[in-house]
Protein backbone atom coordinates (compact mmCIF):
# COMPACT_ATOMS: atom_id res chain seq x y z
CA UNK A 1 0.00 0.00 0.00
CA UNK A 2 2.65 2.54 1.23
CA UNK A 3 4.72 1.73 -2.30
CA UNK A 4 1.84 2.14 -4.69
CA UNK A 5 1.00 6.06 -2.94
CA UNK A 6 4.90 6.68 -3.61
CA UNK A 7 4.30 5.49 -6.95
CA UNK A 8 1.40 7.73 -6.66
CA UNK A 9 3.16 10.79 -5.80
CA UNK A 10 6.33 10.31 -7.89
CA UNK A 11 3.77 10.50 -10.84
CA UNK A 12 2.48 13.94 -9.85
CA UNK A 13 5.69 15.09 -9.19
CA UNK A 14 7.03 14.29 -13.00
CA UNK A 15 3.44 15.72 -14.20
CA UNK A 16 4.10 18.95 -12.33
CA UNK A 17 7.92 19.08 -13.71
CA UNK A 18 6.59 18.07 -17.56
CA UNK A 19 4.47 20.97 -17.19
CA UNK A 20 6.96 23.62 -15.65
CA UNK A 21 9.52 22.57 -18.59
CA UNK A 22 6.94 23.11 -21.32
CA UNK A 23 6.41 26.34 -20.23
CA UNK A 24 10.19 27.83 -20.01
CA UNK A 25 10.89 29.92 -22.99
CA UNK A 26 13.81 28.79 -25.87
CA UNK A 27 16.56 32.07 -25.84
CA UNK A 28 18.67 31.89 -29.03
CA UNK A 29 22.11 33.65 -29.09
CA UNK A 30 22.86 36.49 -30.99
CA UNK A 31 26.28 37.56 -32.72
CA UNK A 32 27.20 41.19 -31.97
CA UNK A 33 30.46 42.63 -33.17
CA UNK A 34 32.07 45.44 -30.96
CA UNK A 35 32.96 47.04 -34.10
CA UNK A 36 29.04 47.99 -34.91
CA UNK A 37 29.13 49.81 -32.58
CA UNK A 38 31.56 52.48 -33.22
CA UNK A 39 29.16 55.10 -34.48
CA UNK A 40 28.40 55.26 -31.03
CA UNK A 41 31.08 55.45 -29.30
CA UNK A 42 30.87 59.11 -28.46
CA UNK A 43 27.83 59.23 -27.33
CA UNK A 44 28.87 56.27 -24.59
CA UNK A 45 31.91 58.18 -24.29
CA UNK A 46 30.94 61.73 -23.51
CA UNK A 47 27.86 63.62 -22.44
CA UNK A 48 27.43 63.87 -26.30
CA UNK A 49 23.98 63.53 -28.15
CA UNK A 50 24.32 60.36 -30.02
CA UNK A 51 24.72 60.95 -33.78
CA UNK A 52 22.52 59.89 -36.63
CA UNK A 53 24.24 57.04 -37.79
CA UNK A 54 23.82 55.46 -34.29
CA UNK A 55 20.64 56.15 -34.02
CA UNK A 56 20.61 53.91 -37.59
CA UNK A 57 22.42 51.14 -35.92
CA UNK A 58 19.88 51.06 -32.89
CA UNK A 59 16.76 50.44 -35.13
CA UNK A 60 18.91 46.72 -36.08
CA UNK A 61 18.13 45.99 -32.23
CA UNK A 62 14.28 45.04 -31.06
CA UNK A 63 12.70 42.26 -29.48
CA UNK A 64 10.57 39.34 -30.67
CA UNK A 65 7.28 39.43 -30.21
Amino acid sequence: MVKVMWVSVLALVAAILLVLVAEIPVVEGVTCSPAELAPCAPAMTSSSPPSASCCAKSLWVHEEP
